[in-house]
């Protein structure tokens, strides 16, 4: 299962991916990307259907931690749709309610349901089986909305995780908003950074390697950031543009050895320039 479930995933996260490139908007980016995440679980829930868990620690497995990976995205994307759709046009003042608003909404949500939220970040177990183990008597007192609530593919807890993930991703999202159109003088930083001239002037392939880095550590804003966002940020940092940057990840990725050349060269670097200023 694992293999396949991975897999699954993976592809999954490669259309969002170029989704996110080629969009032309966040409309459609979300729009597109939902509808990749509900084909991917449609294909989850056919294989699952025929697929019989070894135990229940398996089953727990699935519900608790694979599955909510695939579904989060799918409710993330659904409510960013309507997040930009419903976005007003105005001035700045404007928009800072709006997103104002729509936090509110988000955090009354994970607020009412923080402790399952804690408990599955605290990596608790003890009721693993009645919140993750389906069952008959699993039957939620309030309808919960989100992308599917046929029992035979999910649990209660697993729908209402899901759906915690994706406003924990939500509640970023309109967080790095809200500070956009809080500042107050962007044009002016803009120009302040650019009489910096700070210039990338390693290759693409190694900054490129250098941000997935970045991301594979979860160093930016816990975890949470997108990458076409950390991306425009460095571009801009370093005057550098780097054009089809997934394209050189994959050509990275492979590689069949050797697939990151700037990561072991700099921690060789390092240590190196540690050792003479220790001398």
């Amino acid at each position: 299962m694992i293999n396949y479930t991975r897999s699954l995933l993976a592809t999954m996260e490669k259309e969002i991916h170029e989704i996110t490139i080629n969009a032309e908007n966040a409309i459609i980016r979300s729009e597109q990307s939902y509808r990749s995440a509900v084909l991917t679980i449609r294909k989850l829930n056919e294989f699952i259907a025929d697929y019989n868990f070894k135990d229940s620690k398996e089953e727990i497995s699935f519900f608790k931690e694979v599955k909510p990976q695939f579904v989060k995205e799918a409710i993330y994307f659904k409510e960013l749709y309507y997040l930009e759709s419903d976005k007003p046009m105005g001035r700045k003042k404007i928009l800072r309610k709006y997103y104002i608003g729509i936090q509110s909404k988000v955090y009354q949500y994970l607020e009412r349901n923080k402790s399952l939220y804690n408990y599955y970040k605290s990596d608790k177990t003890y009721n693993d089986i009645q919140f993750f183990k389906r069952s008959e008597t699993d039957i939620s007192f309030h309808p919960t909305n989100a992308v599917e609530l046929d029992d035979r593919f999910t649990t209660v807890h697993s729908l209402k995780l899901s759906k915690l993930l994706a406003y924990e991703a939500l509640m970023d999202h309109t967080l790095g908003a809200l500070i956009l159109v809080s500042k107050k003088n962007r044009v002016a930083s803009t120009k302040q950074a650019q009489a910096g001239h700070l210039t990338w002037t390693d290759t693409k392939a190694a900054l490129v390697e250098l941000i997935y880095a970045i991301i594979a550590k979860g160093s930016v804003n816990f975890g949470k950031v997108e990458i076409k966002q950390l991306v425009s940020a460095i571009e801009q940092t370093f005057n550098v543009n780097l054009g089809n940057f997934y394209r050189v990840f994959m050509d990275l990725s492979i590689r069949k050895k050797d697939r990151t050349p700037y990561l072991r060269d700099a921690n060789r670097l390092l240590l190196q320039y540690m050792d003479d200023k220790l001398q």
